[in-house]
């Protein structure tokens, strides 16, 4: 049974995974959940589940994760504190999403160099465990397996609402309305989201399986097209995947700069105070290193 405190934890890794997800926007769900998570025990958790780890590759992951962290924390966290404290000041979000995407793409490419030796340790039989995994992950986007397209929206729109008010201490009706609104021009405007989301999705987690099992036992190879993909991913995805992520990343930028105009100074003063909350948790978790 987890203790208080556990769940404590949780619910802030949860905050700050959020946070990052809107602002960055980050596509490969491993890889973001490596990166801020508060204590080796949840990045070991979450690897062992993902790749089905062996109780020696799991060492090596554990010191790895470790050299990975504190490099983090001393080179990348500062940058981070500085453009979210501009977010809470800023009017326009979309000031400081560049340099937040910059830093993201930073810690993604780290953790290429700190990972590639355990991905080119994997046997076989464990690259088809992730792709197993991969697979009940895509589940979740999948409207058929949720009980429908409309059930599916609805949802997503349920979730939204959560988080706004998690972030913002409450949301009005006229703001679920706007976000509905929005919501109805993004499926106007291409009524298959959900199913090119998902093919999206699908294309770039080949992408990481088709390296993984080309450079096993290579983990130089294995880093080197991991930063290829990085930094240049039309060279990887399809035509329909790289027409999308640009759609996608339009999206979400224009979600976000109508979600902050419509805020009122009470919301707005909310999120000041969260995002501080935010920055303290950062601050504790690279001393705790």
């Amino acid at each position: 049974m987890e203790t208080s405190e556990t769940q404590n934890m949780k619910e802030r890794i949860s905050k700050i995974f959020l946070a990052l997800i809107v602002i960055l926007g980050v596509t490969s769900c491993s890889y973001r959940q490596i990166i801020f998570e508060f204590h080796s025990f949840f990045a070991t958790r979450a690897a062992v589940r993902f790749f089905d780890l062996s109780s020696e590759q799991k060492k090596v992951f554990e010191e790895r994760w470790q050299v990975f962290s504190r490099s983090i924390a001393e080179n990348k966290l500062p940058k981070i504190l500085t453009e979210l404290e501009k977010l809470g000041r800023s009017p326009d979000p979309a000031a400081v999403m560049g340099p937040l995407e910059g830093v993201g793409a930073e810690i993604i490419s780290e953790a290429c160099r700190s990972f590639s030796p355990v991905l080119a340790d994997l046997s076989p039989a464990q690259i088809n465990h992730l792709a197993d995994k991969l697979r009940e992950r895509n589940s979740k986007f999948d409207p058929e397996k949720q009980g429908g397209l409309s059930k599916y929206r609805k949802s997503r729109a349920e979730e939204m609402f959560a988080m706004i008010k998690n972030w913002f201490g409450r949301v009005t009706d006229s703001q679920k309305e706007l976000i509905r609104t929005l919501e109805a021009d993004k499926y106007s405007s291409n009524e298959l989201w959900e199913l090119n989301y998902l093919l999206y999705s699908k294309d770039a987690q080949s992408v990481l399986l088709s390296f993984t099992q080309k450079n096993l036992g290579h983990a130089k190879k294995m880093e080197q097209n991991c930063l290829d993909y990085i930094r240049t991913p039309e060279f990887f995805l399809s035509e329909q995947s790289k027409l999308f992520k640009g759609k996608l990343s339009d999206y979400r930028q224009i979600m976000l700069r109508e979600i902050f105009k419509a805020m009122e100074p009470d919301q707005r003063r909310h999120l000041i105070e969260e995002l501080r909350k935010l920055v303290e948790e950062l601050r504790a978790w690279s001393r705790g290193l």
